[in-house]
């Protein structure tokens, strides 16, 4: 099995992530960087905003009063497929399956069995989070239609079936939803959830481990025994406000990308 990674960025970033891939290798990996700059103007003519970006981050905030009448809060931060994602079935116009990763996490063990993964009618694979429902935000999601008990989902490892993805139009459905929701707040996250609604396959929880990017509670135990560690939250480990004990991890330091891991 040969796998290829396909590391995505801007026209700013492109030249130095060539150059620096250029000059260092890890083992046999075959990488390929690709400006996604150099494809936005392919699709002006049609439906996609102008601005694309790589993955969102949706913040969520809950306040509520408990047993002794004292108020309390708890936030998500929920990462999102930004425009940029619903390029990848045009970008990728051979492929049938990727596994996408974000520019925020951490792999530390195998992922070569997501490749066997049957997710059979679904479209996607993704950390499901049940915390945070649909009927929860229904606020930011106007008159359309879903299901209030349906989970949100999160971006950072996930599993894409391409030729479901174009059979079913999901950049279409997408788009159209984007311009229904487009005078909300974080219209693309928004859009991006109604998009999946039932076409989410459920990854086990012990693939992805998120929070590093917010919460300072995670053990130590929790951190080892992740396949990915997720650094969502607004507290990058490459900024100086990065969490101390998490930033000492191998490989948390990140640039924008986005990486595309294929077979050929």
């Amino acid at each position: 099995m040969n796998q290829v990674f396909h590391v995505l960025t801007n026209g700013q970033n492109y030249y130095a992530m060539k150059h620096w891939f250029l000059g260092n290798t890890f083992k046999d990996a075959v990488v390929e960087v690709l400006n996604i700059d150099s494809f936005i103007p392919d699709y002006y003519d049609k439906t996609t905003p102008s601005h694309l970006n790589l993955p969102t981050e949706f913040r969520v905030s809950f306040h509520g009063i408990n047993n002794a009448s004292a108020m309390h809060s708890r936030t998500q931060y929920i990462s999102i497929f930004s425009h940029s994602h619903y390029l990848l079935p045009e970008i990728f116009k051979n492929l049938e399956k990727v596994v996408v990763l974000d520019d925020d996490i951490v792999v530390q063990q195998d992922l070569s069995t997501l490749w066997s993964l049957n997710m059979g009618q679904k479209v996607m694979g993704a950390i499901q989070i049940c915390s945070v429902r649909l009927g929860q935000v229904r606020s930011y999601l106007g008159e359309s239609s879903f299901h209030k008990n349906s989970c949100t989902w999160m971006s950072g490892l996930n599993v894409i079936d391409l030729a479901r993805w174009r059979k079913l139009g999901i950049s279409e459905t997408y788009w159209k939803l984007v311009k229904e929701v487009s005078k909300k707040e974080g219209s693309a996250a928004l859009a991006s959830l109604l998009t999946f609604q039932d076409l989410i396959y459920a990854l086990d929880n012990d693939w992805v481990l998120s929070g590093l990017g917010h919460d300072y509670g995670l053990s130590t135990q929790s951190i080892k025994k992740a396949a990915v560690l997720h650094y969502n939250g607004n507290m990058k480990p490459w900024l100086e406000l990065g969490i101390p004990k998490y930033k000492k991890i191998e490989g948390s330091r990140g640039t924008k990308v986005l990486t595309i891991l294929t077979l050929s």
